[in-house]
């Protein structure tokens, strides 16, 4: 089960939904550069990682009233939560897609609580 969240006051209740396999909870990408030298070779960077590297794909089954919400959140409020078995984030929702009952939602992570 995941639950989104608007963080604005008024912005409405949680939206609860019971996310489908296809969904990836578990992305984070590590802070690499790569850059090429004069000798054809390469130097590459690793910084590590951070909880804001992370992006949450959450692909669910919505009603038309849940696909409705989404939209009005992700239009009037900026910045979100989400609640996952993985954790509770605060960020943003990327985009946002629903066709046929099928929602599909990209949630960028600025931060993890504990």
């Amino acid at each position: 089960m995941i639950s989104i969240a608007p963080t604005e006051p008024g912005g409405g209740t949680p939206i609860v939904l019971a996310e489908l396999p296809a969904s990836s909870l578990r992305y984070l990408r590590s802070r690499v550069t790569r850059v090429a030298t004069l000798d054809g070779g390469s130097v590459i960077l690793n910084s590590g990682t951070s909880e804001s590297d992370r992006t949450l794909t959450v692909d669910a089954l919505v009603t038309a009233e849940q696909a409705d919400r989404l939209e009005a959140m992700q239009a009037h409020n900026p910045m979100s939560t989400v609640s996952t078995a993985t954790g509770f984030y605060y960020g943003a929702v990327q985009d946002l897609t629903t066709d046929n009952g099928v929602l599909r939602l990209t949630f960028l992570v600025k931060t993890k609580a504990g």
